[in-house]
């Protein structure tokens, strides 16, 4: 476990932190939770399925004239497997696909913020969600590895005369240890290596979650399940390589929209006042839990 010795604290002002939650956030004699989330894994194991066969769909870059996201040597059309005409319904742009992988993730995220608030109310705490959105300064807070980016380049457009860079979390290290490494570089030299090494994560013989002989499984013969489950074929790992190395090299960080790494929504957890509550609240509203808890 690694620890800091004073109190992570991004500026107390907007556009980092919210007005309504200027006067309360990360207060001393608060206990602050700030999940972090990785988009890149999810990002690359939903386009595996996305390019297999059972999906094959077509990819378009809707911020470059609905041009295919580097897959159109994949498509129907040039004698591939991915269905390319508009009309069988299986094409989907990047906005798209990105927008359903933050919507993913603000899913699970919002079950960790749940089980924060069930925690807090268990324990007699009191506790509320903060907003925590902002794209990279809850990051340099949390001394992430920040590589900067130039604003053009995360448009994908020419350079600008007033080029400002956009830091852009991309991992967490201490004392020459990586803590979060995503999947894209600058861990990987390009996206090709990383999309060999999360395949191999999951199908490396022996090491890899569906080949490791059960162990990542709670089925009672899990070695038969895992040989069950199919490689994924070389057009399917070509094709989301394509796309991914598009992404990056157009955008300068994978995903194009947010960079690795995503924060939402914060928990404060903290006392509260009965004396406080007594005086404008309803009796109930406090529960024995909050009553009997130590307010020191």
């Amino acid at each position: 476990m690694h620890t800091a010795d004073h109190r992570v604290d991004p500026p107390r002002q907007w556009p980092f932190v919210a007005p309504v939650n200027q006067y309360s956030a990360n207060v001393r004699g608060s206990t602050y939770f700030l999940p972090v989330v990785d988009l890149t894994a999810l990002y690359i194991n939903v386009m595996l399925s996305f390019f297999d066969g059972d999906f094959a769909m077509f990819a378009v870059d809707d911020h470059n004239g609905y041009q295919p996201a580097e897959v159109a040597r994949f498509a129907r059309s040039a004698g591939g497997h991915l269905h390319d005409d508009p009309s069988a319904g299986r094409l989907a742009t990047i906005t798209a696909l990105e927008t359903w992988m933050c919507e993913f993730c603000a899913v699970e995220l919002g079950a960790i913020l749940q089980n924060l608030g069930l925690i807090a109310a268990a324990l007699g705490l009191g506790g509320f969600p903060h907003f925590a959105a902002h794209p990279f300064i809850w990051f340099q807070a949390l001394g992430f590895r920040m590589e900067p980016v130039a604003s053009s380049k995360l448009m994908g457009v020419s350079p600008l005369t007033d080029d400002l860079p956009v830091p852009v979390a991309v991992g967490l290290e201490r004392d020459g240890e990586v803590l979060l490494k995503p999947f894209c570089p600058p861990y990987y030299k390009d996206m090709e290596e990383e999309e060999r090494a999360f395949v191999a994560y999951k199908f490396a013989p022996g090491t890899g979650t569906f080949r490791d002989g059960r162990v990542a499984t709670g089925w009672t013969d899990g070695a038969t399940v895992q040989a069950g489950i199919p490689d994924y074929p070389e057009r399917t790992v070509a094709a989301t390589i394509a796309y991914c190395n598009y992404i990056y090299r157009r955008y300068g960080r994978f995903p194009a929209s947010t960079g690795p790494f995503r924060t939402l929504l914060a928990y404060q957890a903290h006392h509260v006042d009965p004396d406080f509550y007594d005086r404008y609240y309803r009796t109930e509203v406090l529960t024995p839990a909050h009553r009997q808890h130590p307010t020191h």
